[in-house]
C-alpha cells in the first residue's frame, strides 16, 4: 500500500501543476472533481460486484463471469491503463 500511495502522490505532484497552468483554476478544479467522481463510482461498482461474487474477486474473474468472450479485451485495457499511469 505504501508503494501505491507513493505512485499516486508522485504522479499527482508532477501532473497537477501542469494541468492547472494549462486549464486555469476553475476548469482544472472542475476536471479534478469530475475525475474523482468517476473514480469513486468505479470503485463503488467494483465493491458491489465483489460483494456479489465473493471475497476473493479480481477484475479478471469479474470479466470472465460477466463477459467471457471479451475477458481478454478487459485485460488488455487494464494493462494499457497501467502502462499509461506508469
Amino acid at each position: 500500500s505504501i508503494n501505491l500511495l507513493k505512485t499516486i502522490l508522485g504522479a499527482g505532484m508532477l501532473s497537477m501543476p501542469s494541468a492547472f497552468a494549462t486549464l486555469g483554476y476553475v476548469v482544472g478544479t472542475i476536471f479534478v472533481f469530475v475525475s474523482a467522481t468517476f473514480a469513486a463510482f468505479g470503485l463503488h461498482l467494483y465493491a458491489v460486484c465483489g460483494r456479489y461474487v465473493g471475497r476473493n474477486v479480481t477484475i479478471n474473474k469479474l470479466s470472465s463471469i460477466t463477459f467471457p468472450e471479451v475477458a481478454l479485451l478487459f485485460d488488455f485495457a487494464i494493462a494499457l491503463k497501467c502502462f499509461g499511469v506508469a
